[in-house]
C-alpha cells in the first residue's frame, strides 16, 4: 500500500467517487479521488465522505473498480497485501504511526506501544491510538491488526466483532 500524505483540509473543495461493495462482514464503501482511496470502511460512508470533501458523486473508476477488485480477494482470504495509493490527510506523528501499520504482516497483531516504538516514540502509545482511531482507510491501512499491551482487542470503528472477524479472516489464510 503506498501511502500519499496530504494536509487535513486538502479535500474541502474536492469531488469524491463514492463506490460500495457487499463483503461477507457487510456493505464496505471506497471513496476515490483520481487514482487515490480517500477514505474506506464498513457501512454507508456517505455523510462521513461529504464532511471531508466538497462534493460525493456515487459511482465507479477505474481506480475504485481496482479496489473493490483487491478487497474482494482480501476477503476471499486471496490476497494478504494491497497495491493500490490511498490518499492520507494527516501529518506528524499520526503520518508515521499509519505507515507502520501498513508494516504490519498479514495475520499477525502489535499493540499500541509497538506501533509508538516503530513510529520513533516509545512512550506515544496513546497518540499511536488515536492516529488508529483516526484511520480513514479500514482494511487497506490495517488498523484492526492492533489489540492492547494484554491481548484485548480495544475498540474499531466498526465494532469489535468486525475487527474479531478480520483478525479471523487473517488467521485462517497466513
Amino acid at each position: 500500500m503506498k501511502l500519499v500524505f496530504q494536509p487535513s483540509k486538502y479535500l474541502k473543495d474536492k469531488t469524491v467517487t463514492l463506490q460500495s461493495m457487499d463483503t461477507p462482514s457487510g456493505r464496505f464503501d471506497v471513496a476515490v479521488l483520481d487514482d487515490m482511496i480517500v477514505a474506506a470502511g464498513y457501512g454507508d460512508m456517505t455523510d462521513r465522505i461529504a464532511r471531508m470533501c466538497g462534493e460525493v458523486i456515487v459511482g465507479t473508476t477505474t481506480a475504485g473498480d481496482e479496489a473493490v477488485r483487491q478487497l474482494g480477494e482480501y476477503f476471499e482470504g486471496k490476497r494478504k497485501a494491497f497495491e493500490l495509493t490511498a490518499l492520507v490527510c494527516t501529518g506528524g506523528f499520526s503520518a508515521k504511526c499509519l505507515q507502520v501499520l501498513c508494516e504490519v504482516p498479514y495475520g499477525e497483531t502489535w499493540s499500541y506501544r509497538q506501533i509508538a516504538e516503530a513510529a520513533g516514540s516509545p512512550k506515544a502509545y496513546r497518540a499511536a491510538g488515536m492516529a488508529n482511531h483516526r484511520n480513514a482507510h479500514a482494511v487497506l491501512i490495517p488498523c484492526h491488526r492492533v489489540i492492547g499491551a494484554d491481548g484485548s482487542l480495544t475498540g474499531y470503528a466498526y465494532g469489535t466483532h468486525i475487527k474479531q472477524w478480520l483478525l479471523e479472516l487473517e488467521s485462517s489464510s497466513s
